[in-house]
This record gives structure tokens, sequence and C-alpha cells, in this order.
């Protein structure tokens, strides 16, 4: 039985790679929880062990002592991602490392006069994405992860960078994603949705069950080791590609404010169905996030070509199911209040 490690496990992200894992079964589970309020969430069957993503020694233990590595927490985190890779680096025996990243890598600048953008990336070929600076939010972390089975060719790895994940997770805590979920409690603050600028940039999308059945098939095919794009180009998007479903797969965050602008007016949240047109400081103030503006207002288009190739089929790309799923968010956010927990 293959022994997995993973941290995150009480996100959003990381709670339904769990439930995937266990509902294929064939996995013994480790799982770094911050405190013992946060293991009761987890089911039984997982081994919980307490620490944060600080303790760089209890990281490089567990991977000395798992086959699988799913780094599943804080993208950012240079720490943790550095003990995971020192602990890989020095290992004499084979293991497999999936890094959770984020398509924020691919945001372009904010401005006021920009709109949608042309590019496009494609996770088949990375060579746009190598030309990005090293600046880009989470790139050295990911340059970090493709760089390990170079210094140690017993190391397998694949990164996964989802685009703006949607829909309720089957994960033991956190429910609900972050990026809109909090769009949505910002423009409770503000009493009126608003969009950073005109709103016209465009993201890719997911969803997380999609996301999560992802997760599995790469791993299950690391595992049987099979031909698949690994180490240097083990990068997957987590995004849908219009080529294959003849569907939209994008969305203007335009269209994301209007269509929160409605649910909370039709709830009497807010007193307009109209949005507000916001400056990045204005953002950062209500949202008390530096990040909020570049996850609202920039462009981060890609399609995971990568995941259509290995046999990734998803669910969830019906016609405006991605609209539909921000109603389901507005009514938890507005039910729950301040208290409801999100990524």
């Amino acid at each position: 039985m293959n022994k997995i490690f993973i941290t995150g496990a009480t996100g959003y992200i990381g709670g339904e790679i769990i439930y995937q894992l266990l509902s294929h079964g064939g996995f013994e589970i480790t799982a770094l929880i911050r405190n013992e309020a946060k293991a009761d969430k987890l089911p039984g069957g997982i081994k919980k062990v307490v620490g944060t993503l600080d303790d760089s020694p209890l990281l490089k233990k567990m991977v000395n002592e798992n086959d699988i590595i799913i780094n599943a927490a804080n993208v950012d985190h240079w720490q943790s991602a550095k003990a995971i890779s020192e602990a890989l680096i020095a290992s004499k025996e084979k293991k497999i490392l999936i890094h959770n990243s984020g398509a924020a890598v691919l945001n372009d600048h904010l401005s006021k006069t920009k709109g949608p953008s042309t590019t496009i990336y494609k996770d088949d070929d990375l060579s746009a994405m190598e030309s990005l600076p090293d600046s880009q939010p989470h790139k050295k972390i990911d340059n970090l992860i493709l760089s390990l089975h170079e210094k140690n060719p017993l190391i397998q790895t694949a990164i996964i960078s989802p685009s703006t994940v949607f829909g309720k997770s089957d994960g033991y805590d956190k429910k609900m994603s972050i990026q809109i979920p909090s769009l949505i409690k910002s423009s409770i603050k503000h009493g009126q949705a608003f969009t950073v600028y005109s709103g016209n940039y465009v993201w890719s999308h997911i969803h997380i069950k999609d996301l999560g059945e992802l997760y599995y098939i790469v791993l299950k095919k690391m595992i049987a080791d099979e031909p698949i794009p690994k180490n240097e180009q083990g990068y997957y998007f987590g995004a849908y590609d219009d080529e294959v479903e003849k569907v939209k797969v994008e969305h203007t965050w335009k269209e994301v404010a209007e269509t929160v602008a409605e649910g909370l007016n039709a709830k009497k949240v807010v007193d307009t169905p109209r949005i507000a047109s916001l400056t990045p400081q204005q953002v950062v103030t209500l949202s008390n996030d530096k990040m909020s503006p570049h996850l609202w207002g920039s462009n981060s288009r890609c399609r995971g070509k990568n995941a259509y190739k290995i046999g990734w089929q998803p669910k969830h790309t019906k016609p405006n199911e991605f609209l539909k799923s921000i109603q389901h968010d507005v009514d938890n956010v507005v039910a729950a209040g301040s208290t409801i927990p999100v990524g």
C-alpha cells in the first residue's frame, strides 16, 4: 500500500484530494494538521501529525517516512517547499511529489486601460511560461519543483496549477473556495458588488470535483510509472480546454461581479444590482489582502492540454455551470455571515 503524506488536508483543495484518495482506496494517508481541533474534522483511518509548515524537521521526517508527498497547503510558503525539496534531493529511495500551485503565475499587470488578454498559455508547451519573470506569483517555488528530478533522478514530480476553482468541495472543513467567496464578502462590506477597474479581464476556471479527479489520475499514472508529462515537463493547468469541450471555459470578472450583484440585491443585502468600479488600492482596503486586486483584476488564461492527454474526463463543463455556482456561493456567504470557512 502506498504511503502518502499530505499538507493542506483541511483546506478546500486538500480536503477534496483526500476525499478522492479515500473514494478510490489503496492508500495509507498521513496528514499534517495545525491543531487537534483540525484533526477532529478528518475522517477515521487517516493518521494525523500536528505541526505547521514552519516545522522543517517534521516535514523532512514525513518525506522520509512516506512514498508520496502531496503539498496542497500554502502555495507560496517557501520554507516548507524548501524543506520538502531538501529531503527529496537527499533521498535514496524512489518518491513522488505532487505540488499544488496556481494559475495566478500567469497574471498580467494591473492597468486601468488594459482589457482582455489574447495570450492563452498551454501546459503542453511550457516555453511561453518559462519566459515569465521569476517575480510572478508562485514561480519561485514552481521552478524549485521543476528542478528536483535533475538533482535526484529517484524523484518524480508534477505540478498541478488550478485556475479559478468553483463548486462545493467534498472535503472535511473548508467547502468553499477563496477567490469568489472573498469577492462576495468584500462586496457586502462595500455595500455594492464591484470590479477592479473595468473588470474586463479573463480567467479560466475548473470545478473542484474535476480538479480532485485530475489529482487522482496524475497520481495513479505516476505510481504506475506511465509515460505521462512529469518532472521538467510535469506541469498541469487545472483548466478546461474549449477545443475539447466546445463550450465556454473562461469568465470575465465583470461577469462574476454582475452575478454577485444580482444575487446580493435579490437577497436585499445590497441596494443595487449595479456594480462599482474600484481602484486596486480601494480593493486592498476592503479585502485586507494585497493579492485581491490581482485575483480579480488580472488576466490568467490557460488550457489544460496535458490533463486530457492522460485520460482526464471532466464532468462539470455544462454551459453556465460556473455562473450558476456563484449564486450558491452568494447563498452560502449570506447565510453564514462572516464565519464561513473558505479556502
